[in-house]
């Protein structure tokens, strides 16, 4: 995970004497507070989705285990009413938080405004296109502008559609071309906005995408290390229980409840966790952020081979055949039992 986030839309670079002339391709006031706006929103509904989700699955998997302990230990106690009743207004709650999500669309809200802070971090890239097109910083500060100004719109129109805008994303459909007849072109702007896009974009990504995988697998490791545990765990307390229930059959052994109560609390928790590392996307992430990094990788290698606009082109289709594959993938996570 990278220690601070977004560097590539706000870079340091703005603060560098040498790349003062390409100043409104690092700094661009509408992108980025159309990024920001998505990005916080995103973020927001992210959050929701996990920390509600994760408190359901909690207190449905503590009632069930309970449930299951008042059924083979038939407890009687003081309190024990109430304990009961805890343990279903515990399980009704969580019904709830998940019915919440489902209603308020958490999980959409979430798709939707980080498809929406993607493409417009793509926009910002895309905008690097200009400096094929200017003669000077003046030039290209105009020629930066008009670009935003018509393909912010265009994006807004584009996501008024709501999340079925993410669903028939094609890649190719976030690329805008912009061009200006007769214009000349300045070295020193290509050279520098050439320089500053394979840092910030083509580099930063592939730096991002490096890091989410390591620690993607370092995740992986936990939850698949647990699942694991927990499932062979429980097979191991089921054919213990089973063998216990022949020699008590037998006469040979007396009946013990714990014995058939850990086999099923064991299955309970598995289940749960697989709930939860499913809602991760860790498994389909590591395979996407896989073939993000050798496709970057790639693009990197052939950046001094091809034009500048091609370059961009082409990262870009790349970048945004990943965000694809995410919203793709995102459909298929949810924290329902």
């Amino acid at each position: 995970m990278m220690i601070a986030a977004n560097r590539d839309v706000f870079p340091d670079l703005v603060n560098d004497p040498a790349f003062s002339s390409i100043a409104c391709l690092l700094t661009n006031p509408a992108l980025d507070a159309a990024f920001l706006e998505y990005e916080e929103r995103a973020k927001t509904a992210k959050r929701r989705f996990h920390t509600y989700g994760r408190w359901a699955i909690a207190l449905i998997t503590l009632a069930a285990i309970y449930s299951v302990v008042e059924t083979i230990f038939i407890l009687e106690f003081a309190g024990g009413f109430w304990l009961s009743l805890a343990a279903a207004l515990g399980a009704s709650l969580g019904i709830v938080i998940q019915l919440w999500i489902f209603i308020s669309k958490q999980k959409e809200k979430w798709l939707l405004n980080r498809f929406a802070a993607e493409r417009v971090r793509s926009l910002k890239f895309q905008a690097y296109q200009c400096a094929a097109h200017a003669r000077d910083p003046e030039e290209l500060e105009q020629a930066v502008e008009s670009f935003t100004k018509s393909s912010l719109s265009e994006l807004k129109e584009e996501l008024n559609a709501g999340a079925s805008a993410a669903f028939t994303f094609t890649p190719r459909k976030g690329i805008c071309r912009w061009t200006k007849d007769g214009s000349g072109t300045s070295d020193e702007l290509l050279a520098l906005a050439r320089q500053a896009f394979q840092r910030l974009r083509i580099n930063y990504q592939l730096r991002f995408a490096q890091s989410e995988l390591e620690r993607i697998k370092r995740a992986q490791r936990l939850f698949s290390g647990v699942e694991d545990f927990l499932y062979i765990a429980a097979a191991i307390a089921a054919v213990i229980a089973l063998g216990t229930k022949s020699l008590v059959i037998a006469g040979l052994a007396q009946p013990l409840a714990i014995i058939d109560f850990v086999p099923i609390a064991l299955f309970i928790l598995g289940a749960s966790v697989a709930i939860i590392n499913n809602a991760t996307l860790d498994d389909p992430s590591e395979v996407r952020f896989d073939v993000y990094v050798r496709d970057l990788e790639d693009g990197s290698a052939k950046a001094g081979d091809v034009p500048f606009v091609s370059l961009i082109e082409d990262i870009e289709i790349i970048c945004l055949d990943e965000l694809d594959n995410f919203c793709r993938s995102i459909e298929m996570i949810s924290y329902r039992l």
